[in-house]
């Protein structure tokens, strides 16, 4: 049925006295029944969110009102109607409307697209100086995200532009972030520049800091090692410090935990495949610029298997502290207690290959007191064992290598699963799990006394070595020598 002019008459002066406020409760009813659009955006708010009525009023509003249509998305995501969800997520980005083509954005930096994310938000990116308190807030949250996702893409142009014309509204929790991280100076300027030899000049500046933190940690003992770690996003730079943060008191003591730094992928050329262990090709310059006093370096990348490679320690952004912790006992000297691969260097070794495990020819001794003998000089861990406690068990009357259940609580001579596919036998001090066998469990005490008996007998040499073994592979050895002549023992 078709309306008459009176209809449309009644319907305009309804929606005027409504948009000026001006009206009672029989004037809204009989907008709401003429579908008069300001009436409905009233009643709305009047009923529980996601009622039936609700969802009515939403569709009918979704229609020209991308705010509703966004809402309706979010709805049907919630209750898995996949299809509903999508064409009102649609309806939204057709109307455009900001919070929905943010929502898209964050989806492609969620993939990594960091540079179709920007081109999103530039379409919303303008600040209108007239906007309510609502609209600053938003102006607000897309200046952060752009200036997170330039950083992510080593943007560097993106990052200096929304410096300059949106400091005003940038918070001063993320520029102070920025300047920690090294993404810029204390005087707001961009740090890493794409123009060659000059990338990494201010990690050289910083060196004379460096250098009397470590100076000053060595002298009261309270750390050893210098480790500088790096990434490639606010995201993970965060996610570092966190974790680091978290580690137990015994690697924050061995191990000069310095301030993560930022460096561009493009700098940081990484893997990022959840299923292989993490490999990065380091930018050289980077390297070079670090303070002679670091010793070991870390990347955090999205995905990929923790690992450690001749000074460098990888870890993903998924990882806990745990697994960090251990990946730096391998720095210390420790090694894995569950089977090594079959082709692994280690397990050709005789003796102690590690501080927590010995590989020992199979043989049988005359007594428990002949087998202490021969192992006094083998075990690193040898002081550690009481005299009660044996460290052979007998097999048809021989004196076998291995300490007997009873005493599984004690500190002994136990096997371990390092070498399990090699001739040798591998033994370790404990008969429990370890964190060198599941990284949830705690580092022994028994370990960290060994450690501290011989600190530097099993230490992994510096990153300076992995550098050298790079270039020596690629035929640069004059190149590869000055990286072994820099390396720390």
């Amino acid at each position: 049925m078709s309306l008459t002019t009176s209809s449309f008459s009644v319907h305009d002066y309804l929606q005027q006295r409504l948009q000026d406020n001006n009206y009672n409760q029989a004037q809204l009813q009989q907008a709401l029944t003429l579908r008069v659009v300001e009436a409905q955006r009233i009643a709305i708010t009047r009923v529980a969110e996601y009622s039936s009525h609700w969802l009515t009023l939403a569709r009918n509003l979704a229609r020209s009102d991308g705010h509703y249509a966004l809402q309706l998305s979010r709805y049907y995501q919630s209750i898995g109607q996949t299809r509903e969800q999508d064409y009102y997520f649609d309806l939204a980005l057709k109307q455009g409307s900001k919070q929905a083509i943010i929502v898209q954005a964050e989806q492609l930096a969620g993939r990594g697209q960091y540079q179709k994310a920007l081109a999103k938000l530039r379409l919303v990116a303008f600040v209108d100086k007239t906007a309510s308190p609502e609209g600053h807030k938003q102006a607000q949250q897309i200046s952060v995200l752009m200036l997170e996702w330039a950083v992510a893409a080593g943007d560097f142009s993106t990052i200096a532009s929304l410096l300059e014309k949106r400091h005003a509204i940038i918070p001063a929790s993320l520029i102070a972030e920025l300047i920690r991280f090294k993404v810029i100076g204390a005087d707001h300027a961009v740090l890493l520049k794409p123009d060659a030899g000059q990338q990494y000049t201010h990690l050289a500046q910083s060196t004379q800091t460096i250098d009397t933190l470590t100076d000053a940690i060595t002298a009261t003992q309270q750390c050893r090692y210098p480790i500088q770690f790096f990434a490639d996003s606010l995201t993970k730079l965060r996610t570092l410090k966190q974790m680091m943060a978290q580690l137990e008191p015994f690697y924050q003591q061995q191990f000069c935990l310095l301030e993560p730094q930022y460096t561009a992928p493009q700098w940081l050329n990484c893997t990022n495949n959840a299923t292989l262990r993490i490999q990065c090709q380091f930018d050289e310059a980077l390297l070079q610029a670090l303070p002679q006093a670091i010793r070991y370096i870390g990347v955090m990348t999205d995905k990929g298997i923790a690992n450690v490679n001749h000074g460098m320690v990888f870890v993903d952004a998924g990882d806990s502290s745990q697994v960090l912790a251990h990946e730096l006992n391998h720095f210390l000297g420790f090694i894995d207690e569950y089977p090594l691969p079959i082709n692994h260097a280690a397990c050709d070794e005789k003796g102690a290959i590690a501080h927590n495990v010995v590989n020992i020819t199979p043989r049988v001794f005359a007594s428990d007191q002949d087998a202490r003998a021969f192992l006094t000089d083998q075990l690193p861990w040898y002081s550690l064992i009481q005299a009660s406690t044996p460290v052979t068990h007998l097999v048809n009357g021989q004196h076998h290598l291995g300490t007997p259940a009873k005493f599984n609580n004690q500190i002994g001579l136990f096997p371990s699963r390092t070498c399990q596919y090699h001739s040798a036998s591998s033994f370790k001090p404990i008969y429990g799990l370890s964190s060198l066998e599941y990284f949830e469990k705690p580092l022994p005490e028994s370990y960290m006394q060994v450690f501290e008996q011989a600190s530097d007998k099993k230490l992994m040499p510096s990153f300076h070595v992995n550098m050298g073994r790079y270039l020596m592979s690629q035929g640069q050895s004059s190149k590869a020598k000055t990286w072994f002549d820099a390396a720390h023992d």
